[in-house]
């Protein structure tokens, strides 16, 4: 993929002020569609692929990524805080017991689903379906 960065990019001195709260209640908006969800509430907008896959994309822009986030002086990357983690953990023990948003994996065609889309596909009067 071509990284573009333009003028709609988050300004490096914005990403150094950024706090694990900040990324904690944008993740939990998308998670649960509020920013602070009461206790055992079920999360039913992302599961914890998704929230890994941001919290990964988001930690290679932040300054200082390598090194996880320092509570003491506020320093560090705070995709890499304990609170940030913790969800995580959470929306993956709900997804284990079945609560939350159910899973989009996809799977291979099975041979007999191959072959009845084939006869669909044959059967066809359109040319651009037949042949493809």
């Amino acid at each position: 993929t071509n990284l573009k960065v333009d003028d709609d990019a988050i300004p490096h001195d914005r990403l150094k002020t950024l706090t694990p709260s900040d990324l904690l209640r944008w993740f939990r908006h998308k998670t649960f569609g509020i920013e602070n969800p009461i206790d055992g509430i079920t999360p039913i907008y992302a599961r914890s692929t998704s929230l890994l896959h941001w919290k990964k994309h988001l930690s290679f822009f932040m300054p200082n990524n390598h090194h996880p986030w320092n509570e003491i002086t506020n320093s560090g990357n705070p995709t890499r805080s304990k609170e940030l983690i913790q969800l995580i953990k959470q929306v993956k023990k709900r997804e284990v017991r079945g609560q939350g948003v159910p899973s989009q994996a996809r799977r291979p065609l099975e041979e007999a689903e191959f072959r009845s889309a084939m006869a669909v596909a044959h059967a066809s009067e359109n040319n651009l379906t037949r042949y493809g």
